[in-house]
């Protein structure tokens, strides 16, 4: 009865209130539900079309791709076509054909975009993008993201084509290509450790500042590679670009370099706030006894709250309870917001009496960050004894303490 009277005002009003009727029905949706929102999305108009049809996706089943696929062929609006495409299922046989056929065919560049995102891994999928990448007649930027697809769509494994491919592009100089090629760096980097070679000079001397990072964030994904190491270590010191050296710190965490501790001590210590940040959270990462006194010394200063937050952040990944009383006090007691947010997510990683008490407490704070990252941090415990609290908060006057609390109580189940 609610789910007929909520289409009967989406069928008697256009905009903002039948969307929102429209929403509310698919929440529990039957077949006249289904119907609706093939009307809607057959009436073509473009923005009730991108609106409605997620929803038909997510709830119409056969009858709502083939609705999607109806639309996507008798539209010419590039908007709402990458919003379709965003929305056949790779795993319908026609909608999968359709997408392939689009890939193919003389569609706008973000369209085609849009439908190799959602191309499936089937063989023919991975053809399909393969025989985009191979095109010299396309653009470099479709190109260069259908290079990035078709890598991720490989088997984890060695993948000596799509090595070469990347090493080729990595040498070509021709931008977006690439920069393409050093993300995709990243996605064979366990198989292919060969690459490093070909990415450090892009690290080290790229005149593309985001050229500079995609290799340097590549290059963290080379676990076990002294020269990944080395070479990030270097840039430290010889980046001009605080975004580069930002990022190689955080390659650094990434590979928890031991050898680069004393560095990251230093830079926690004295430089520009986003640097000092990523250091403190890629000490936390590296772990070793030495590391985590530098993120401790973050963790106790109190002039800056970003970096305390980021310290906060870094001992919850720590796994040691013992930190969990310092945690606790900043919760209840530090001036600063994100601060008492992150020591609440921290506490929810290391879990344990004490850390449930002080996230219980944090419920009733004044806040609601701190009462969303408290609810958030009670889910992460993955204790259903904690259910009920969190039900306790789907009435909090704070919507995304409501919204944290819906997805908790869900998760606890």
């Amino acid at each position: 009865e609610r789910t007929a009277r909520l289409l009967d005002v989406a069928r008697r009003t256009y905009g903002p209130v039948a969307q929102a009727a429209a929403v509310a029905a698919a929440a529990q949706p039957n077949e006249d539900v289904v119907t609706f929102l093939i009307e809607r999305v057959a009436e073509g108009r473009p923005g009730d079309v991108r609106f409605y049809a997620p929803l038909l996706a997510a709830v119409g089943g056969e009858a709502g791709q083939a609705a999607l696929r109806e639309a996507f062929d008798s539209t010419r609006d590039s908007d709402t076509l990458a919003v379709l495409c965003a929305h056949l299922d790779s795993g319908d046989a026609a909608s999968a054909e359709l997408l392939r056929r689009a890939v193919a065919g003389g569609l706008p560049p973000g369209v085609v975009k849009a439908v190799m995102r959602n191309l499936g891994s089937e063989p023919d999928d991975v053809a399909a993008l393969r025989r985009v990448l191979t095109n010299d007649s396309r653009r470099s930027d479709v190109r260069a993201a259908a290079l990035l697809e078709w890598v991720r769509r490989l088997p984890d494994g060695p993948a000596e084509e799509a090595a070469e491919t990347v090493r080729e592009h990595l040498a070509s100089g021709r931008r977006p290509m690439t920069l393409a090629a050093a993300r995709a760096a990243e996605r064979l980097a366990g198989h292919h450790g060969e690459l490093l070679e070909d990415l450090l000079p892009h690290a080290r001397g790229s005149a593309d500042d985001e050229q500079g990072r995609a290799a340097v964030r590549a290059i963290g994904a080379f676990s076990g590679h002294e020269k990944a190491e080395g070479g990030l270590i270097d840039l430290l010191d010889a980046a001009d670009c605080e975004d580069l050296q930002t990022e190689a710190i955080r390659s650094l965490g990434r590979l928890r370099a031991e050898r680069a501790v004393d560095k990251l001590v230093e830079l926690s210590a004295d430089g520009p706030p986003n640097v000092r940040a990523a250091a403190v959270e890629a000490l936390g990462r590296v772990g070793t006894e030495r590391a985590v006194t530098g993120v401790t010394a973050a963790f106790e200063q109190t002039e800056n709250d970003a970096l305390r937050a980021a310290a906060a952040r870094a001992l919850g990944r720590t796994g040691d309870r013992a930190f969990v009383p310092r945690l606790s006090a900043a919760l209840a007691e530090a001036p600063g917001l994100d601060v008492r947010a992150a020591s609440a997510r921290a506490l929810g990683e290391l879990g344990g009496p004490d850390a449930v008490r002080g996230l219980r407490t944090a419920l009733d704070q004044d806040s609601g960050l701190v009462r969303e990252a408290a609810v958030r941090g009670l889910a992460a415990l993955a204790d259903r004894d904690q259910r009920p609290a969190i039900v306790d908060r789907l009435d909090d006057p704070d919507w995304a303490v409501r919204s944290a609390a819906i997805d908790a109580a869900a998760e606890l189940e």
